[in-house]
Protein backbone atom coordinates (compact mmCIF):
# COMPACT_ATOMS: atom_id res chain seq x y z
CA UNK A 1 0.00 0.00 0.00
CA UNK A 2 2.81 2.42 0.89
CA UNK A 3 4.61 1.86 -2.43
CA UNK A 4 1.38 2.47 -4.31
CA UNK A 5 0.90 5.75 -2.43
CA UNK A 6 4.43 6.83 -3.34
CA UNK A 7 3.82 6.10 -7.01
CA UNK A 8 0.56 8.05 -6.94
CA UNK A 9 2.29 10.95 -5.22
CA UNK A 10 5.06 10.99 -7.86
CA UNK A 11 2.48 10.89 -10.64
CA UNK A 12 0.56 13.76 -9.06
CA UNK A 13 3.76 15.77 -8.67
CA UNK A 14 4.65 15.00 -12.29
CA UNK A 15 1.21 16.18 -13.45
CA UNK A 16 1.62 19.36 -11.39
CA UNK A 17 5.01 19.99 -13.02
CA UNK A 18 3.53 19.43 -16.49
CA UNK A 19 0.79 21.96 -15.71
CA UNK A 20 3.33 24.48 -14.39
CA UNK A 21 5.47 23.87 -17.47
CA UNK A 22 2.53 24.51 -19.78
CA UNK A 23 1.78 27.79 -17.97
CA UNK A 24 5.43 28.84 -18.22
CA UNK A 25 5.50 27.90 -21.89
CA UNK A 26 2.37 29.96 -22.60
CA UNK A 27 4.01 32.90 -20.82
CA UNK A 28 7.10 32.55 -23.05
CA UNK A 29 9.26 31.40 -20.14
CA UNK A 30 10.81 28.48 -21.99
CA UNK A 31 13.72 27.91 -19.58
CA UNK A 32 11.30 27.48 -16.68
CA UNK A 33 9.04 25.29 -18.83
CA UNK A 34 12.00 23.06 -19.73
CA UNK A 35 12.86 22.64 -16.04
CA UNK A 36 9.26 21.75 -15.14
CA UNK A 37 8.97 19.23 -17.96
CA UNK A 38 12.31 17.60 -17.05
CA UNK A 39 11.16 17.30 -13.44
CA UNK A 40 7.86 15.78 -14.56
CA UNK A 41 9.72 13.15 -16.60
CA UNK A 42 12.04 12.37 -13.67
CA UNK A 43 9.03 11.91 -11.38
CA UNK A 44 7.04 9.90 -13.93
CA UNK A 45 8.86 8.73 -17.08
CA UNK A 46 5.46 7.89 -18.57
CA UNK A 47 3.90 11.28 -17.82
CA UNK A 48 1.53 11.95 -20.70
CA UNK A 49 2.83 14.57 -23.10
CA UNK A 50 5.76 15.64 -20.87
CA UNK A 51 8.41 14.62 -23.43
CA UNK A 52 6.47 16.16 -26.28
CA UNK A 53 6.11 19.40 -24.34
CA UNK A 54 9.80 19.28 -23.44
CA UNK A 55 10.81 18.83 -27.08
CA UNK A 56 8.55 21.70 -28.10
CA UNK A 57 10.02 23.96 -25.41
CA UNK A 58 13.54 23.16 -26.63
CA UNK A 59 12.43 23.88 -30.18
CA UNK A 60 10.90 27.22 -29.20
CA UNK A 61 14.10 28.15 -27.36
CA UNK A 62 16.15 27.64 -30.53
CA UNK A 63 16.81 30.81 -32.56
CA UNK A 64 17.39 30.03 -36.26
CA UNK A 65 20.67 31.49 -37.49
CA UNK A 66 22.09 32.25 -34.03
CA UNK A 67 25.56 30.76 -33.79
CA UNK A 68 26.08 29.88 -30.14
CA UNK A 69 26.76 26.58 -28.42
CA UNK A 70 23.73 27.07 -26.15
CA UNK A 71 21.48 27.70 -29.12
CA UNK A 72 22.75 24.60 -30.93
CA UNK A 73 22.18 22.58 -27.76
CA UNK A 74 18.50 23.63 -27.80
CA UNK A 75 18.24 22.32 -31.37
CA UNK A 76 20.06 19.08 -30.55
CA UNK A 77 17.93 18.52 -27.46
CA UNK A 78 14.73 19.23 -29.41
CA UNK A 79 15.72 16.72 -32.09
CA UNK A 80 16.72 14.04 -29.56
CA UNK A 81 13.54 14.51 -27.53
CA UNK A 82 11.21 14.49 -30.55
CA UNK A 83 12.97 11.29 -31.66
CA UNK A 84 12.37 9.74 -28.21
CA UNK A 85 8.68 10.55 -28.55
CA UNK A 86 8.63 8.90 -31.98
CA UNK A 87 10.40 5.80 -30.65
CA UNK A 88 7.52 5.36 -28.21
CA UNK A 89 4.81 6.50 -30.64
CA UNK A 90 5.88 6.41 -34.31
CA UNK A 91 2.52 7.90 -35.36
CA UNK A 92 2.73 11.02 -33.21
CA UNK A 93 1.90 13.74 -35.74
CA UNK A 94 2.95 16.54 -33.40
CA UNK A 95 6.42 15.03 -32.94
CA UNK A 96 6.83 14.52 -36.71
CA UNK A 97 5.76 18.13 -37.32
CA UNK A 98 8.11 19.43 -34.64
CA UNK A 99 11.01 17.39 -35.94
CA UNK A 100 10.40 18.60 -39.50
CA UNK A 101 10.36 22.20 -38.32
CA UNK A 102 13.54 21.99 -36.24
CA UNK A 103 15.32 20.20 -39.10
CA UNK A 104 14.29 22.98 -41.48
CA UNK A 105 15.33 25.66 -38.99
CA UNK A 106 18.76 24.04 -38.61
CA UNK A 107 19.25 23.82 -42.39
CA UNK A 108 18.88 20.04 -42.49
CA UNK A 109 16.48 20.33 -45.42
CA UNK A 110 16.71 16.72 -46.62
CA UNK A 111 15.69 15.46 -43.18
CA UNK A 112 13.00 18.15 -42.99
CA UNK A 113 11.68 16.98 -46.36
CA UNK A 114 11.48 13.37 -45.13
CA UNK A 115 9.54 14.44 -42.05
CA UNK A 116 7.20 16.71 -44.03
CA UNK A 117 6.50 13.83 -46.44
CA UNK A 118 5.72 11.60 -43.47
CA UNK A 119 3.58 14.35 -41.97
CA UNK A 120 1.61 14.72 -45.23
CA UNK A 121 0.95 10.97 -45.21
CA UNK A 122 -0.11 11.02 -41.57
CA UNK A 123 -2.35 14.09 -41.96
CA UNK A 124 -3.67 13.80 -45.53
CA UNK A 125 -6.42 16.40 -45.05
CA UNK A 126 -4.14 19.07 -43.55
CA UNK A 127 -2.81 21.46 -46.24
CA UNK A 128 0.14 22.63 -44.11
CA UNK A 129 2.46 19.62 -44.52
CA UNK A 130 1.65 19.48 -48.24
CA UNK A 131 2.64 23.11 -48.60
CA UNK A 132 5.78 22.42 -46.52
CA UNK A 133 6.87 19.63 -48.91
CA UNK A 134 6.53 22.02 -51.86
CA UNK A 135 8.42 24.72 -49.98
CA UNK A 136 11.30 22.46 -48.93
CA UNK A 137 11.54 20.99 -52.43
CA UNK A 138 11.91 24.55 -53.75
CA UNK A 139 14.66 25.26 -51.17
CA UNK A 140 16.55 22.13 -52.23
CA UNK A 141 16.21 22.82 -55.97
CA UNK A 142 17.40 26.42 -55.68
CA UNK A 143 20.32 25.75 -53.31
CA UNK A 144 23.09 27.77 -54.96
CA UNK A 145 25.83 26.24 -52.78
CA UNK A 146 25.00 22.60 -53.56
CA UNK A 147 22.38 22.34 -56.32
CA UNK A 148 21.09 18.85 -57.00
CA UNK A 149 21.69 17.30 -60.44
CA UNK A 150 19.19 18.35 -63.15
CA UNK A 151 17.31 15.02 -63.04
CA UNK A 152 16.76 15.32 -59.30
CA UNK A 153 15.76 18.96 -59.70
CA UNK A 154 13.06 17.93 -62.19
CA UNK A 155 11.72 15.26 -59.82
CA UNK A 156 11.69 17.68 -56.89
CA UNK A 157 9.93 20.38 -58.93
CA UNK A 158 7.27 17.89 -60.06
CA UNK A 159 6.83 16.56 -56.54
CA UNK A 160 6.68 20.07 -55.09
CA UNK A 161 4.02 21.17 -57.55
CA UNK A 162 1.98 18.04 -56.84
CA UNK A 163 2.05 18.73 -53.09
CA UNK A 164 1.28 22.43 -53.58
CA UNK A 165 -1.70 21.48 -55.78
CA UNK A 166 -2.86 19.13 -53.02
CA UNK A 167 -2.55 21.94 -50.42
CA UNK A 168 -4.66 24.21 -52.61
CA UNK A 169 -7.21 21.46 -53.29
CA UNK A 170 -7.58 20.94 -49.54
CA UNK A 171 -7.90 24.68 -48.91
CA UNK A 172 -8.34 26.94 -51.96
CA UNK A 173 -7.62 30.00 -49.80
CA UNK A 174 -4.36 28.54 -48.49
CA UNK A 175 -1.57 31.07 -48.55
Amino acid sequence: FLALGTVSCAKLQARDNVNKGVRSFRDGKYDAAIDYFKTAIELDPDAPYAELYLATAYSQSFVPGAQSADNQKFADDAIATFQKVLQKDPNNVTAVTGLASIYQNTDQVQKAREMYLKNATMAPTDPTPHYAVGSVDWIIVFDKAAPPPPEEQSKLIEEGLTYLDKALALNPDYE
